[in-house]
């Protein structure tokens, strides 16, 4: 069972921040989770979305962040990866290689 499948009534529901930076490889997305340990975090993709939900295991006021990625098209959904530290959860979403930029030689005659 879930380390998130507790009493959730009385929790108050909050939206981290988050930054999402796109690159010619994939996306990164930069959540701020304080509190919360890397197996206290669930991520779930679900066709173009991407729910991140995650508690704080020690906290006075019983709280869940949860917040949703509309995931694009060219994202390979096997290959995400996802990594927390120190309050910050960073979220690698590769793009499929044909949706990669190519670069193209240019011939000299």
């Amino acid at each position: 069972m879930s380390n998130l499948a507790t009493n959730q009534e009385n929790v108050a529901r909050v939206a981290p921040l988050a930054d999402v930076f796109e690159s010619e490889r994939d996306y990164l997305i930069v959540m701020d989770v304080p509190g919360v340990q890397g197996a206290d975090i669930e991520l779930e993709l679900d066709k173009d979305r991407l729910r991140v939900t995650a508690r704080p295991a020690q906290t006075q006021d019983p709280v869940i962040f949860s917040r949703d990625f509309h995931i694009p098209a060219g994202v390979d959904g096997e290959t995400i990866a996802a990594a927390a530290h120190a309050g910050v959860l960073k979220v690698t979403l590769p793009k499929r290689p044909e949706v990669q930029p190519k670069r193209i030689e240019v011939a000299v005659h």
